[in-house]
């Protein structure tokens, strides 16, 4: 009589090739995941700016009283005029250094809303370019248009 003997599990030699080749996949996984990371933080970032902007144009027309947003370094504050014209902060400052990005503003680092929520002090756009830390990585844009529309995605009426 011949005595089988059944087989279950794997053998070390098995198990070994087959963590050898998880981590080979993962070794080439990992520079495209540091990439998808800074994109998504890029996007925040623009989108936390372009909700700080929105905000403070929806206080302006709430209050009627002008409004202004403030982006110095990498700090966006959000400030409302009182009757007597003096601005006061609204809120907490939001810092975008968790995010890992530069923002960038151009032509000056302030708008500001009047009653009507149109944006003051601007010839016809002002934009905050949002640059990833990271080498490959595109910018985002948020802008805002004279008449007070928040572009979260580019400067393109």
């Amino acid at each position: 009589m011949v005595m089988s003997r059944l087989r279950t599990g794997l053998t070390l030699p098995e198990l070994m090739i087959v963590i050898v080749l998880i981590g080979a996949l993962l070794a080439l996984a990992m520079p495209k995941l540091g990439k998808v990371d800074a994109q998504a933080s890029t996007l925040s970032a623009a989108q936390t700016i372009a909700a700080q902007l929105a905000t403070a144009r929806a206080a302006a027309i709430a209050t009627g009283y002008p409004s202004r947003v403030t982006v110095s370094g990498n700090t966006v504050t959000i400030a409302t005029s009182d009757s007597l014209g003096t601005f006061t902060p609204m809120g907490k400052s939001v810092s975008l250094a968790d995010y890992g990005v530069t923002v960038t503003a151009s032509p000056a680092s302030n708008v500001e809303f009047d009653p009507r929520g149109f944006a003051s002090g601007i010839a016809t756009m002002q934009r905050f370019i949002v640059d990833a830390d990271t080498y490959g990585v595109p910018r985002d844009t948020v802008c805002v248009a004279r008449i007070g529309l928040v572009m979260p995605n580019g400067c393109s009426l």
